[in-house]
């Protein structure tokens, strides 16, 4: 069983309400250290600004945390996002780019 299962319309209304041009989403097994490398928190797990906003959602397998980041970036051609996501990833994530703060290049 997961912590916080993954709810893709959750990632829909996130998309919704910033645009797809203005996320990111990802892969990761450890979102806190994801979340640390695109400068989302610090590494006591603060914010490192107030506009900072994000998703996550445990997909619990890799094949299928996979499926749902690969379908999100099929259907929205302005959604960013690097293939990867290390070791066993299960965790899909979403987050508001915030120029000048957020690393896209994590």
């Amino acid at each position: 069983m997961v912590d916080n299962p993954i709810n893709t319309n959750q990632i829909d209304g996130f998309i919704q309400k910033y645009g797809e041009s203005n996320c990111y989403i990802g892969i990761t097994q450890s979102t806190k250290e994801r979340f640390i490398a695109h400068k989302l928190i610090d590494s006591s797990g603060n914010k490192t600004d107030p506009k900072i906003d994000w998703y996550w959602g445990d997909a619990a397998t890799e094949e299928k945390a996979r499926d749902i980041e690969e379908s999100y970036k099929n259907r929205f051609d302005k959604l960013k996002g690097n293939p990867g996501g290390g070791k066993n990833p299960t965790k899909v994530y979403i987050y508001l780019i915030i120029p000048g703060i957020t690393n896209e290049n994590a």
